[in-house]
């Protein structure tokens, strides 16, 4: 339940101004790895607010990678990555020469607005937003990332700023992206209440009746188990919340396409009950032993039965840290919708994928791979050669890490479906031997029998202890799955998003709510959700009008030593003045004679930690006044 008073706030802070408004100003919350049904389901009230007074939707998409290089990049460009060509996180093939950022489009239309990004994943401002923002600040954690909005919207005039918030992603990885899992629900709440202290800054701003904000708040990627990077609308699934005193209220909302009924699904090798992975603490490790190393050069082979409905970023079987494929190791996983095995060194350029075909249609698949460690890596699919890749350049894989079932090595990027027939070899099988037996239970007869190190059936039907039926004897526990009837039917609700908002649709609406045109030759993917551009009304002439708006001072708090940054945009560039600099006390510290320019830097070397208030005079009288800090 929400608290009374924390609604009654909000309605005041959001209650639109009978006042003219004058200065168009964008804020745009980046909250990295939050699922919109977790989201919904906690404690909210600041971005529960932000969503009554604006155009909102839980059911927008990411239609590119999940991952956060290619989503931020998404976000802040407007484009998808078949333009900026974001991939992953190493930012390796990026365009943002020809898909710059938000702030390249504000700056070129008008470089006396002022733009700052705030960053919490240094990426982002190292990699996409880089100098195209008058100030970029990468922060240490949530408290850092707070105390400098706060100081900025207290004692600067920004016209732009974005602000990235991390914990969320942190949280997920963590203890799993969903609603049912408290860490994960307690850390959105906690961004929640920062994002109400932040804009309560926001609020107390000294010219606050004469500035008309627009409020984005939105995600990257959605989550599963403890992973994203998939195709799974869990993870594609993202939320946009557009919120201003000139925003349509109204909610997009996805629609129902139909069901479909998928079964009963029939088991070619006759077992009812299976090992079901709900994707969330569910895991099979096996008790280590030598046999499972494979060092530098052993040849090994791997076979899974599996039947699941999601293409995600997950580990199926493997033995390695699946955070990156460059980690010791191999894994059975996805890439998009197709399933696929990465085999990695630890070496930062020594990896190998190979790709199979689609197997998230709930039915059940036999996958196969042969690792021939001076030959190739080659994929079977129900029997069938699916693709391979020469293995020569990998070298030593064994991790130290469990050969696990249904999770990588250290319990994350967790499976969801069913799991059977895990089957490891001490030797490369033949293609005879994998079309033969794809559909059948191992028994003496197959032709590598003598070379089993673990075969687990899971299809025992009870109990928490899976059988080895190898000669290696590792019987494995079962933690968290449970025993499934297989061959149940099962009803699949499909639904249309085709007019829901995409990540992409953020940039050109602040860019409508600034009254920046958007031009087609800049090739935006996005569309405007609910902004719309409000002209400001008309500045009259005059020292007076120009006062407290004209003149930035930046950064702001100001590191001792470091030289100030002035941008002038008033009436009265060009023109001789006075700046004096006062202290808290009142008394004159620092002057300087100067004319007034666009954009000049000062020294500030004379000056101590503290508060300070700068005053610039002509004979005419005070043209602009200024506070700022010296840390």
């Amino acid at each position: 339940m929400k608290l009374p008073f924390l609604i009654g706030l909000f309605a005041v802070l959001f209650t639109t101004s009978t006042q003219a408004q004058e200065f168009n100003k964008v804020l745009i919350f980046g909250l990295d790895g939050v699922r919109p049904d977790a989201l919904k389901a906690a404690n909210t009230p600041t971005i529960d607010a932000l969503a009554a007074n604006g155009t909102y939707s839980w059911d927008a998409l990411n239609e590119g990678t999940t991952s956060s290089g290619p989503g931020w990049s998404n976000i802040l460009t407007g484009a998808w990555q078949d333009k900026h060509g974001v991939e992953d996180n190493s930012f390796s093939g990026s365009m943002y020469d020809k898909f710059p950022s938000l702030f390249k489009y504000i700056e070129n239309h008008n470089s006396q607005l002022y733009t700052v990004s705030v960053c919490e994943w240094h990426p982002i401002n190292n990699s996409i937003i880089r100098n195209e923002a008058d100030d970029v600040i990468n922060t240490s954690d949530p408290s850092d990332t707070e105390s400098k909005v706060i100081s900025m919207l207290k004692f600067q005039n920004p016209d732009a700023l974005f602000v990235h918030l991390d914990s969320p992603d942190g949280a997920g990885h963590g203890y799993g992206f969903s609603s049912d899992v408290p860490q994960y629900i307690s850390t959105l709440e906690a961004v929640d209440a920062s994002m109400g202290r932040m804009l309560e800054a926001l609020e107390a701003r000294p010219n606050r009746d004469k500035e008309n904000w627009l409020i984005i708040v939105t995600t990257d990627h959605g989550g599963l188990g403890t992973s994203h990077g998939g195709n799974s609308i869990e993870e594609k699934n993202i939320f946009l919340i557009v919120s201003g005193d000139h925003v349509a209220r109204t909610q997009i909302e996805k629609t129902i396409e139909g069901e479909t009924t998928i079964g009963p699904v029939a088991n070619c090798l006759g077992d009812e009950v299976e090992l079901y992975f709900d994707g969330v603490d569910d895991y099979m490790q096996v008790p280590s032993d030598s046999k499972l190393d494979f060092g530098p050069d052993k040849d090994f082979s791997v076979e899974v039965r599996i039947r699941t409905s999601i293409a995600a970023d997950v580990s199926i079987v493997g033995n390695k840290d699946w955070v990156t494929g460059r980690n010791k190791g191999f894994v059975f996983s996805f890439s998009g919708n197709t399933w696929k095995v990465n085999v990695g060194d630890g070496n930062s350029n020594s990896r190998v994928d190979v790709n199979g075909g689609q197997v998230s249609d709930n039915e059940w698949h036999t996958l196969s791979a042969t690792f021939d460690r001076d030959g190739d890596l080659k994929i079977y699919e129900d029997g069938t050669f699916a693709g391979s890749s020469p293995l020569a350049g990998i070298g030593d894989i064994t991790t130290g890490l469990p050969f696990s079932i249904g999770a990588d090595g250290l319990k994350a990027y967790e499976y969801k479906g069913y799991i059977a027939e895990v089957r490891v070899f001490s030797t490369l099988l033949d293609p005879d031997d994998i079309g033969q037996w794809q559909c059948k239970k191992l028994d003496d007869s197959h032709s590598k029998y003598n070379n089993l190190i673990g075969y687990w059936r899971l299809t025992d039907g009870d109990g928490t202890l899976s059988a080895d039926l190898s000669p290696s004897d590792l019987d494995c526990s079962i933690t968290g799955a449970s025993w499934e009837d297989a061959t149940d039917s099962e009803t699949v609700i499909t639904y249309d998003y085709s007019g829901t908002p995409r990540q992409v649709d953020v940039v050109p609406t602040a860019l409508e709510h600034l009254c920046i045109p958007i031009d087609d030759a800049w090739k935006l993917d996005g569309k405007v959700v609910g902004a719309i551009c409000q002209e400001p009304d008309p500045i009259p002439t005059g020292i007076d009008a120009a006062k407290d708006q004209n003149m930035l001072i930046y950064p702001n708090p100001s590191p001792k030593g470091n030289d100030l940054k002035l941008k002038y945009s008033g009436v009265h560039s060009g023109k001789v003045v006075c700046l004096k600099i006062y202290d808290q006390s009142g008394k004159l510290v620092f002057f300087k004679n100067l004319k007034l320019s666009k954009a000049f830097s000062l020294d500030t070397g004379v000056l101590h930690s503290g508060i300070y208030n700068m005053s610039i005079e002509t004979s005419d009288g005070v043209l602009e006044k200024r506070q700022f800090v010296i840390e």
